[in-house]
């Protein structure tokens, strides 16, 4: 919750807490900010490229991988390459 940059206006994700606005929303209505992108926004718009790149940055050794059972590869591909290719595979609910 942040502090309202227009406390004399009516809105209605204002809540008024001793005398102070506060916004309830990270969109203002009142001024047509766009919204704050998330942490989760930024990842979603990734490439599959960058997502493998991420994957890799992430996973230090190969039995921590979530790949390690299935990557027959590993000697020929990277793993960035086996990263990707998973992420063109259908999604099996067992995967996570």
């Amino acid at each position: 919750m942040g502090v309202c940059k227009y406390p004399n206006e009516v809105c209605i994700n204002m809540t008024m807490l001793n005398g102070d606005a506060y916004c309830d929303s990270t969109f203002c209505v009142l001024n047509d900010d766009p919204p704050a992108k998330t942490n989760g926004d930024y990842i979603r718009g990734l490439s599959d490229e960058k997502i493998a790149e991420l994957f890799d940055d992430l996973i230090f050794e190969c039995s921590s991988c979530f790949l390690y059972t299935s990557c027959r590869n590993y000697r020929e591909n990277s793993c960035i390459a086996n990263f990707k290719e998973w992420l063109k595979q259908p999604h099996e609910e067992e995967d996570f």
